[in-house]
């Protein structure tokens, strides 16, 4: 236990318990005064301040704080402005009622600044139920109000799927979080009084507020307290003498009556009451036991207790006939106070309705005894004022039913029940119950729900209903006790007080059949009353229904039976009780001894006597008082008794704090390390709670326990900060002053022996398991290292099954064997596992990867693991393995090897012939801090299986072995970027298709290389022989001249960079298959920066894409001296890419090019090139898509616009240009926009891949960038020579000065260079010897002075719209753009004009220079658009279907009503993102539009259009009107007769969140004849229908949906909508009959929805036959009444749905065959009665009379052997009998027949195979729970499962669910039904089942959910096959009351401890509950 967490006295110390009393005094016997159980009239507080300022902001019962606060001696001044709480000294907040109500009030008096600021001030602070829960951030409660903020989280309502009833009331216990003053009088066998509906729950983000939890289905947050701050969500007014005592812990925590409660507290828990609270059910709600008062005046008009037999509460006429009088209220509240009542309820039974004043003696007698009765006090009137908790309503609460069940269950909030619980919540509403029986014959006859009578009727009746009363049971009503329950849980009750006049006064017990019924039906806490008369019969109700309190009146009040002896029978009985109440009381020690009247009441007397006792010598003050003066505390009688007792026992002892007497007295001693004491006479040392430890000696509070002993501490996983025992493979050492911290969990796979380890070195215990493949894994696991990275952590768990590990894939054999192995690790300490080579040769696949680049700390490789013989792949990436590699340490059968990111340093040449005959894929890499040296390894020409080696990037030497050409099965060479030297190998491995040894120092003629023309070797590849593929051998020294010969079919040649000679061979062309049916490839081909010449081979012309052939797709001739011209014959090339810059080129070219059709061409740098490029080229892609690497030319001005009116392309348009020495004509004077301004160097390969070769399509990237290769030789050496000469001549005449870049010299007349300056703005220099400073090029300017580059643009130069990728060119802004220069910019894109506006010309350097119109001046029409558009503003699109941005700023334009009548389509949308609607800055409607007397179509979507919407304001022309997302507010009724006579479409949707139209609908537009379509859905639209709108003949759709329209539906429309084919009102609150009219009028009518109004009356038979061509008919939730019409036979009816109405009677047989075309029919929650329908609708697939009185035998349904496939039939809840049809039916579908009265066994006939029809899946699903099913079960039933051999065409059909609880079955299970493996739901609850579970029969099925709880006689196994997808928690389902214990094998396995190899072994299941 925990008590002494909370401050207890060490046990050395504790006196024993005085027990309470053995019995009660005779009924007149003199008892104690009440006011001695709270010690006297209250005793002035030990501190200086004695006033307690109280927040009451008027809601609930505060009288009782008010009484509790006075008693303890404190004085109270209320808070009456803002001011009172900043100067309150102590502020005590008694939150009751609703948070939102709270809230409003709080805000409207300005109180919550102020309250804030007062927490913040750390003064003292204490609120109570709301008042601790405005402490957070908010509620949910009242649909959401925010609090405070001081404590993270929300207060949320209690989760209804737990079962609880709520609000939560009564008496629950404390889990103390830690030690505090507050609490410290609280033992652990206390409970304390909550009563709440909305809770808080305790997270890790409030853990240091959280004082203590309770538990009412999960945890939620009891107690808060940090600083001077706290609360409590229970309340301690109402929580007794333990209540007042945690008060007195705020108000005085350092009086001596507080360490005496302490003191008391710790005697109560060593004193063993601990074990006896287990034992009465342990902690959590306890069942309430109440006391009643029923007080009347009698006959003199005093007011007495009264108690009534059956109601009648006056004596016999022999006896005077005058009212029973059993005591006076007060002192009879007093006296069960005091002997333990959990509540006190008085019941006004005369009540002041007549007269208000005729009851305030009744307001003093609840006043009176507020002040002396601490526990919750219930009232049948309105009495929080004087001290109710509660308010009782009887009598109005019948009635307000009736008016709930006849308005449609609608909620108006007029009633009591809604008010009061609006106001002071739901828990303050006790609504009682006066029903009494009413026996029948037949249950048919009734509408009321019968249950089977426990006893005979007076006339032999086997049933009964309960009926309610009123007046006090005088007279009854037509509505039965659960309907009144439920209509009062909705209308916001929060218990119901269940009386019963049959059994009231009685003695016999209480009716439990209506307990148990009231208590199923309601969600709320149910008060069981009336009939008790011995504790027996309290704990038979608690046993046998769900009642949450008891209540009992007459034997109290007699004396007949005790309050504790009630108790004592029900914790005797193990149901939970508050006992301490009894204990604590002094009541129980000082009244007299009564005879006892059984042998268990004597021992409870006995032991409440000797707890008294306890608590009078704990709490005795140990010596001093008499100095002090008397003490008045828990239970001082005003004569200092408590003080000498005390003094008897030791002398007293004053020692100062932190210091303490032994138990037997003596000196003064300090504490030691982990104890403490405040000091003081006779203190002790009082130990820390259990777990707790102070961080040294001589501690002065419970404050200072706040570390953690050694083996305790926080859990890992999370929770409260308390000390708890750490569990087993957790640990924590005790330091110091650490405080409350985590358990650490042991290294991952090491566990403790057991809980409380207190260093790591107790983690020594490895969970391996005793199976050899876990031990084996674990053990490796260890050797690896603690470091998993946490996704591998979460599944590495001791003690589960290796197999489910992830990472581990295990093989399903018996035995189990290890297949796969494959861990994400993070940083690992240890090495590769050894022990895995245990694992034998089953594991198949070991992959281990280590993130984030560290290697392991041991980075040897495992010899051992050559035993893996059966290891196929081996992956180790990042693993960090050094030394030489040695494939002779692989397993001998490793087919496939990646070694990434490891150490590895050189190459072993150890390897054996035949070692690793499987090896098939090699593939080793490192970074560059780790390449591998070395040379290649000879001895592997022997790895014959290799089909890939793959050693790139590394730092290998030397030759290629001449012995690799013994791999005959290698495909894949990949050794590009090493050090390989020597020449290129005559020999290769044979059928290489992949060779890549580009990036070496190859050196030898290409054209000797013997490989180059050797061909696919059929033997050695067994005939499938395959030609070569691809061959990079770039970057490699190879001379000689290229191949007469193609390379086979290789299609990626990459020969660049190398120093081949000799011509392009035309034999080239014919690179073609050596097999004519292998198709046909694309080719590219690499030659770049070699030194090949001309001519160009003509012939590679038919290097072209006919079948069958390969094709040349992309030639990259960069940097070659070709000196040749372009062969006119290559235009029949199908070229992709070709780049033949610098290579010389001369001629013009060809024109016969234009159909090749290039994507990219490169041909600049070739000065004596000219001619034009084919027109066709510029229509394709156009020229500045298809040139690349253009920087010596200029593209002229033509061809810079794009411009398409040249016939032909001709460059030459600049003759000066053309003139000018050193420039040829031609192309090379075409300047073409450039990345670069200045030609660079060439450089070779421009489409070779990055990685120097290698990958499909690597020749064809044709990329820009530097070149390098043979043009080295076309530089200008003699420029650069007059560049060295100038400068000679320079330095002559001015001195030498080497400037800094950014500065240069200038020089003066006589060429002297003066010092280096900063260059001006608008220069720039790069430095050096007698730099100058460089003007900017035109367009470019620099930053600033200093620059050393120039990277602005000028003012009017920006980056150009058409510079594609390009980002560094400043070019004049063109016409309609401009830019303004900003120093620091960059290269910035010239801004556009705004639309319509455009510059004068080019280089504009501002906005302001847009100031020339695009119109045309003399255009009226165009004049008229621009100004209109200029009125929108500048966000304008290009035609009159305006699209525009979010933020337009104008207004609608009026410019345009000028456009006349031409104009007859006008779209405006303004776009907006998200939510928010952007509309016009000027959203008026313009009237002037009027005058667009031609437009038929408008559309404004968007726009924030407001005001009302006024019709007449529309073109007289308009046809079609939509209105999307705007702001209007209304619709106006001014629209003339005939104003719109074209108008036939209406549409107007707004945001109903934000802009709602509102107002009511326009009369005057029943003047719109054209009308057909008005669309007005989901807006604020209030008032009736208009009965002028019947003019509407030509409306064909109507759709007023979603609003709140009243009234009754027009009859006029009936005649005057005769088009109307659809019309949907639903969602409004019309009123009224179903107008008969409508079915004469509404001929064409298909579709009408009415649903979710208030309709009423009968169905109108003349809509059977008007209404002909109604398909839709949609009329549930309404009120509507009366029976179905015989005349509704509309054949074309095929959905109707008149579900939620009072529609009674039975279904007419005529009306079952008329509606021949119905497939849905939902007659659903009426009142239909007889039997079913013989013809039943022939053709519903969907079927709903559920909730109905519908009888008969099922089995004589006729309907039932004619349904259809696909169907779903719902009959559940009516009063069908008679046993299941025999016959079974066709095709999937869903049957509910549940909560019937169904008979017989389960038909075998009903199991299917297959069947041919529809198109509905394969699910039956079954519901037949509730009836009287028996058993035994079919077997055949196992057949009914998905069936693969079905036949062609047909579909498997398969039972997928299967319900049958509570029917008493008395079966076995079949084992049969294991074959059912489609069922994925079962539900046998509560069927009585028996036998032993089938589990090896039924482990194949694998549901997902399975009910069988409640089966005492099921025993047996579950399948261990089930525990593997899910796990047995997910599994079971629905058991919330189950009475079984679950086995401890499932226990252990819910959470998650170790289990053996088979944990269910021998497991008895008795029921199976959920952890």
């Amino acid at each position: 236990m925990r008590a002494q967490a909370r401050g207890a006295a060490p046990r050395g110390s504790a006196r024993p318990l005085p027990p309470p009393a053995a019995g009660r005094a005779g009924r007149g016997a003199p008892r104690a005064p009440p006011a001695a159980a709270v010690g006297g009239n209250g005793a002035a507080p030990s501190g200086a301040g004695k006033t307690v300022t109280l927040l009451d902001y008027g809601a609930g019962n505060v009288r009782s704080v008010r009484n509790a606060i006075a008693k303890l001696g404190f004085t109270i001044k209320d808070v009456s402005s803002p001011a009172d709480i900043a100067s309150a000294e102590r502020l005590i907040f008694p939150g009751v009622g609703s948070f939102g109500t709270m809230m409003d009030v709080l805000r409207q008096r300005d109180y919550l600044k102020p309250l804030e600021d007062y927490i913040a001030a750390d003064k003292p602070f204490f609120g109570i139920c709301l008042g601790m829960q405005v402490l957070f951030e908010g509620s949910d409660e009242s649909g959401g109000v925010e609090g405070l903020g001081l404590i993270a989280g929300r207060v949320g309502a209690f989760d209804p799927a737990r079962g609880l009833p709520v609000p939560h009331i009564g008496w629950n216990s404390l889990r103390q979080a830690r030690s505090s003053d507050l609490l410290a009088g609280a033992a652990p066998t206390d409970r304390v009084y909550f009563v709440h509906s909305f809770r808080a729950l305790p997270t890790e983000a409030n853990v240091d507020w959280v004082l203590a939890t309770s538990h009412y289905g999960e945890d939620f947050v009891a107690a808060v307290a940090k600083g001077a701050a706290a609360g409590t969500q229970f309340h301690p007014e109402k929580s007794g003498l333990l209540g007042l005592e945690i008060l007195r812990g705020f108000l005085d925590p350092d009086s001596p009556e507080a360490a005496a409660a302490a003191a008391a507290a710790n005697a109560r828990t060593l004193a063993g009451l601990a074990r006896d609270v287990d034992a009465a059910g342990g902690s959590g709600l306890a069942r309430r036991v109440i006391a009643c008062l029923d007080v009347r005046a009698n006959d003199a008009g005093d007011l007495v207790v009264t108690k009534g037999d059956q109601y009648d509460v006056r004596e016999d006429e022999e006896s005077g006939g005058d009212v029973r009088n059993l005591g006076k209220p007060v002192e009879l509240a007093a006296r069960y106070f005091a002997e333990g009542a959990d509540e006190v309820a008085f019941l006004n039974i005369t009540g002041f309705r007549d007269c208000p004043l005729e009851d305030l003696p009744m307001l003093g007698v609840l006043q009176a005894a507020s002040e002396r009765v601490f526990v919750p006090l219930t009232v049948a009137a309105e009495y929080f004022r004087s001290g109710a908790d509660k308010v009782s309503i009887g009598s109005d609460a019948v009635l307000a039913a009736e008016a709930y069940y006849a308005g449609g269950r609608a909620l108006d909030g007029s009633t009591a029940i809604e008010q009061i619980s609006a106001v002071y919540g739901k828990q303050a509403v006790v609504v009682s119950i006066d029903p009494r029986r009413v026996y029948v014959a037949d249950p048919g006859a009734t509408p009321h729900a019968c249950v089977k009578a426990a006893e005979p009727g007076p006339g032999g009746e086997a049933w009964c209903w309960w009926q309610c009363t009123v007046k006090g049971g005088r007279e009854g009503r037509d509505i039965d006790v659960i309907q009144v329950a439920q209509a009062v849980e909705a209308m916001g009750a929060g218990e119901i007080m269940l009386n019963c006049i049959d059994n009231d006064g009685r003695g016999q017990g209480f009716d439990l059949g209506l307990v148990d019924a009231v208590s199923r039906a309601v969600t709320i806490p149910v008060i069981a009353s009336s009939g008790a008369g011995a504790p027996a019969h309290f704990t038979e109700v608690f046993k046998q229904t769900r009642a949450a309190a008891a209540l009992a009146a007459g034997i109290f009040h007699r004396e007949e039976v005790g309050i504790d002896e009630v108790k004592a029978h029900m914790a005797e009985n193990q149901l939970p009780t508050r006992l301490a109440a009894v204990l604590m009381t002094p009541f129980a020690a000082l009244r007299p001894v009564m005879p006892a009247r059984s042998g268990h009441a004597l021992a409870r007397h006995a032991l409440a006597l000797a707890a008294a006792l306890a608590l009078l010598l704990a709490a005795a003050p140990a010596g001093g008082a008499a100095a002090r003066g008397p003490r008045r505390g828990l239970l001082a009688d005003g004569g200092g008794s408590r003080s000498l007792l005390a003094t008897t026992t030791a002398p007293a002892v004053n020692c100062t704090p932190g210091s303490g007497v032994s138990a037997g007295g003596g000196e003064c001693a300090p504490c030691e390390r982990g104890r403490w004491s405040r000091g003081g006479a006779n203190a002790v040392c009082r130990l820390c709670g259990k777990g707790y430890n102070t961080a040294g000696p001589n501690a002065t509070s419970a404050r200072a326990c706040s570390d953690c002993r050694a083996g305790y501490g926080r859990p890992p996983a999370g929770g409260r900060r308390t000390c708890a025992l750490c569990s087993t493979g957790t640990w924590r050492a005790a330091k110091p002053g650490a405080g409350i911290k985590v358990c650490q969990v042991c290294p991952v796979l090491t566990t403790t022996s057991g809980p409380g380890a207190k260093s790591a070195a107790a983690c020594n215990v490895t969970a391996a398991l005793d199976d050899p493949i876990a031990s084996a894994l674990l053990r490796g696991a260890l050797e690896l290292g603690p470091q998993f990275s946490d996704r591998s952590l979460a599944s590495w768990r001791p003690g589960t099954d290796p197999c489910t590990w992830q990472g581990i894939m295990c093989t399903d054999s018996t035995p189990r064997v290890v297949r796969a192995i494959g861990l994400q690790l993070g940083p690992c300490t240890g090495r590769l596992p050894r022990a895995w080579a245990e694992l034998g040769p089953g594991l198949e696949e070991l992959s281990i990867t280590i993130n984030g680049g560290a290697s392991l700390a041991d980075p040897s490789w495992p010899v051992e693991w050559r035993n893996l013989t059966g290891v196929k792949r081996l992956s180790l990436n990042g693993v960090g393995v050094t030394g030489a590699l040695s494939l002779g340490a692989l397993p001998p059968s490793v087919e496939r090897v990646d070694l990434l990111n490891n150490r590895f340093t050189s190459l072993a040449d150890d390897l054996a012939p035949g070692a690793l005959p499987a090896l098939a894929q090699l593939a080793i890499g490192q970074d560059p801090d780790h390449r591998i040296r070395g040379t290649l390894p000879a001895s592997w020409s022997t790895l014959a299986a290799l089909q890939s080696l793959d050693l790139r990037s590394q730092a290998l030497t030397g030759p290629l072995p001449p012995a690799w050409p013994g791999m005959a099965a290698l495909r894949e060479l990949r050794l590009s970027g090493n050090a390989l030297s020597g020449p290129l190998p005559a020999k290769l491995p044979p059928n290489v298709l992949h060779l890549d040894l580009s990036h070496n120092q190859l050196t030898g003629r290409l054209d000797a290389w013997e490989w180059w023309n050797d061909t696919c070797d059929p033997v050695s590849t067994a005939g499938s022989c395959e030609e070569k593929r691809a061959l990079f051998l770039a970057h490699n020294q190879l001379t000689g001249a290229l191949p007469e010969g193609p390379a086979g079919r290789a299609y990626l040649v990459d020969l660049s960079d190398n120093a081949l000679t000799s011509t392009l061979p035309a034999a080239w062309a014919h690179w073609a298959s050596n097999d004519p049916g292998s198709g046909s490839q694309a080719v590219m081909l690499n030659l770049a920066g070699n030194q090949l010449r001309g001519p160009l081979p003509p012939e590679w012309g038919n290097w072209t894409w006919p079948a069958e052939r390969d094709w040349l797709h992309g030639l990259n001739l960069t940097g070659n001296p070709l000196n040749a011209t372009l062969p006119p014959e290559w235009g029949s090339l199908n070229l992709w890419a070709l780049d033949a810059s610098f290579c010389s080129l001369r001629g013009e070219l060809p024109a016969a090019w234009a159909p090749i059709r290039l994507s990219a061409l490169a041909i600049s740098d070739n000065p004596d090139l000219s001619g034009c490029l084919p027109r066709a080229w510029l229509q394709l892609e156009g020229f500045m898509q298809l040139l690349v690497h253009p920087r010596a030319c200029e593209l002229p001005g033509d061809c810079a616009t794009g411009a398409l009116s040249l016939p032909t392309v001709h460059c030459e348009t600049n003759p000066a240009k053309a003139a000018r020495p050193g420039r040829s004509a031609g192309l090379a004077r075409t300047r073409l926009p450039a990345s670069h301004a200045q030609p660079q160097r060439p450089r070779a390969g421009a489409a070779r891949a990055r990685t120097g070769g290698g990958g499909a399509g690597a020749a064809a990237r044709v990329r820009p960038g530097r070149r390098r290769g043979g043009a080295r030789a076309q530089a200008r050496p003699a420029a650069r020579g007059r560049e060295r000469s100038r400068s000679l001549l320079d330095t002559a005449a001015a001195p030498s000065k080497v400037c800094k870049p950014g500065t240069g010299v200038t020089l003066g007349a006589g060429k002297r260079g003066t010092w280096c300056r900063p260059c001006k703005a608008g220069t720039w220099s790069a430095g050096g010897l007698n730099a100058k400073c460089k003007a900017c090029r035109q367009g470019y300017k620099t930053v600033g002075g200093g620059a050393s580059s120039c990277s602005d643009c000028r003012g009017g130069y920006g980056l150009p719209l058409s510079a594609g990728n390009a980002t560094n060119v400043c070019e004049p802004c063109p016409a309609g753009t401009w830019r303004d220069a900003k120093p620091g910019e960059g290269i910035q894109p010239c801004n556009a004009c705004p639309p319509l506006t455009t510059t004068a010309g080019p280089g504009a350097k501002s906005v302001a220079a847009c100031n020339q119109s695009l119109a045309l001046p003399d255009d009226p029409l165009a004049s008229a658009l621009l100004r209109g558009a200029a009125e929108l503003g500048p966000q304008l699109s290009d035609t009159l279907d305006i699209y525009l941005g979010q933020q337009p700023t104008g207004r609608l334009p009026r410019a345009w009503a000028e456009l006349g009548p031409g104009l007859e389509s006008l779209y405006i949308t303004i776009n907006s993102q998200g939510s928010e609607q952007s509309g016009l800055s000027d959203a008026s409607w313009p009237v002037e539009w009027r005058n667009l007397t031609g437009l038929k179509r408008l559309r404004l979507d968007g726009v924030g259009v407001t005001g009302a919407l006024s019709l007449a304001a529309l073109p007289p022309s308009v046809q079609s009107v939509t209105l999307y997302n705007n702001r209007l507010t209304s619709l106006a009724d001014d629209l003339m007769g005939g104003a719109l006579p074209a108008l036939d479409e209406l549409i107007i949707q707004q945001d109903p969140a934000s802009y709602p139209i509102g107002g009511t609908l326009p009369a005057s537009w029943g003047a719109l004849a054209k009308l057909w379509s008005l669309d007005l859905r989901r807006q604020a639209l209030t008032g009736p229908l208009p009965e002028a709108w019947s003019g509407m003949v030509a409306l064909q759709d109507l759709r007023l949906s979603g609003n709140a329209l009243s009234g009754p539906l027009p009859a006029s429309w009936g005649g005057g909508m005769a088009a109307l084919t659809s019309l949907n009102l639903s969602g409004n609150a019309l009123s009224g009959p179903l107008p008969a009219a409508w079915g004469d009028g509404m001929a064409a009518l298909t579709s009408l929805n009415l649903s979710g109004n208030a309709l009423g009356g009968p169905l109108p038979a003349s809509w059977g036959a008007g209404m002909a061509a109604l398909m839709l008919l949609d009329l549930s939730h309404n009120a509507i009444t009366g029976r179905l019409p015989d005349a509704w036979r509309m054949a074309k009816l095929s959905w109707l749905d008149l579900s939620r109405n009072s529609i009674s009677g039975p279904i007419p047989e005529a009306v079952t065959g008329g509606l021949v075309a119905l497939g849905t029919l939902d007659l659903s929650h009426n009142a239909l009665s007889g039997s079913l329908p013989a013809r039943a609708f022939s053709n519903v697939g969907a079927l709903d009379l559920s909730y109905n009185q519908l009888t008969g035998r099922i089995k004589d349904w006729a309907r039932w052997t004619t349904l259809a496939s696909c169907f779903t039939v719902n009959f559940a809840h009516n009063q069908l009998t008679g046993p299941l049809p025999e016959v079974r039916w066709d095709g999937p579908g869903g049957i509910d027949l549940s909560d019937n009265a169904l008979t017989s066994t389960l038909p075998a006939a009903w199991v299917q195979r297959a069947w041919t029809e529809g198109d509905c899946g394969w699910r039956v699903d079954l519901n037949l729970a509730g009836n009287q099913l028996r058993g035994p079960l079919p077997p055949e039933w196992g057949a009914w499962t998905l069936d693969p051999y079905a036949g062609l065409g047909a579909v498997s059909v398969a039972l997928a669910s299967l319900n049958l609880t509570g029917n008493p079955l008395n079966a076995t299970l079949p084992p049969e039904w294991g074959n059912i493996t489609s069922l994925g739901s079962l539900d046998v609850r509560s069927c009585g089942l028996s036998g032993i579970f089938p589990a090896a029969e039924w482990a194949p099925m694998r549901p997902d959910r399975l009910g069988i709880s409640d089966n005492p006689d099921l025993s047996g196994c579950l399948p261990r096959a089930w525990l593997k997808p899910k796990g047995y928690s997910s599994l079971l389902y629905y058991q919330p009351n189950c009475a079984c214990s679950m086995p401890v094998a499932l226990s252990e396995l819910a959470s998650g401890k170790a289990l053996d190899p088979d944990p269910l072994r021998n497991t008895q299941i008795v029921g199976i509950c959920p952890a």
